[in-house]
C-alpha cells in the first residue's frame, strides 16, 4: 500500500475532526483536485492583478484580491436559516387539496398532464358576414355516368377507357363568407 500524499492525510484529518470517517478514496481525491484547482485560480488571478498594477511581484494585496474575486463570484451563499424557516412556515400553512377516494391512478389537472393538447387551431375570420349554415352537398356526376349507360355498346378501340366517376363537393363554413370551393375527384382504375 503506497502512503497517499501529505495534503491527502491533511484533508483526511480535517474530515475526521468534523466526525465523517466513513468515506469513499475518491471522497479525498476530489477535495484534491478542488484545492488544486481552486489554489491554481487564485494566484493565476493574483497575477494578473498585480500585471495591471504595473509590479513585478504577487503581494499579498493581490492574493487577497484574487481570493475575494473567487468567493464573491464563484460560490454562491446560502440564504440564512431563518428565511428559509419563515418560507417553510408559510407555505405549509396552505392546506393541501383533499384526495378523492376513485380508483386507479391519481392525475393532476389536464392542463398539467402530457396528454392535453399542447396548440390551439384559429380559424381565419373575415370582416364580411358568416353565412348562416354550413351546408355539405355531395352530388355524383350522374349526367356522364347515366348518358354511357344509356348509349349503345359499340366496340371501343381504346382499351383504358373506364366510366367517369367524379365526386363534387360544395361547402360553406361558418366562419368562412367566400363563396364555396368545388373540388372534383375523378377516379381513374
Amino acid at each position: 500500500m503506497t502512503e497517499s500524499p501529505k495534503l491527502a492525510q491533511i484533508i483526511s484529518l480535517i474530515l475526521k475532526s468534523y466526525q465523517i470517517e466513513d468515506i469513499e478514496p475518491n471522497v479525498i481525491n476530489q477535495l484534491l483536485e478542488f484545492a488544486s484547482r481552486y489554489t491554481n485560480d487564485v494566484l493565476h488571478d493574483a497575477i494578473l492583478y498585480s500585471e495591471h498594477a504595473g509590479k513585478n511581484t504577487v503581494d499579498l494585496t493581490d492574493i487577497k484580491l484574487g481570493i475575494q474575486g473567487r468567493v464573491n463570484y464563484s460560490f454562491s451563499v446560502p440564504p440564512p436559516k431563518e428565511f428559509l424557516v419563515e418560507l417553510a412556515h408559510q407555505k405549509n400553512k396552505q392546506p393541501l387539496p383533499p384526495v378523492y377516494e376513485k380508483y386507479g391512478i391519481h392525475l393532476p389537472k389536464p392542463k398539467y398532464c402530457l396528454t392535453e393538447l399542447n396548440y390551439t387551431m384559429v380559424p381565419e375570420v373575415n370582416s364580411q358576414a358568416a353565412p348562416a349554415s354550413t351546408t355539405a352537398n355531395i352530388s355524383a356526376a350522374a349526367n356522364n355516368t347515366a348518358a354511357k349507360n344509356d348509349a349503345p355498346n359499340t366496340p371501343t378501340t381504346d382499351s383504358s377507357s373506364k366510366p367517369d366517376t367524379s365526386i363534387t363537393l360544395n361547402q360553406e363554413l361558418k366562419t368562412n363568407p367566400q363563396p364555396p370551393v368545388a373540388a372534383e375527384v375523378k377516379k381513374e382504375e
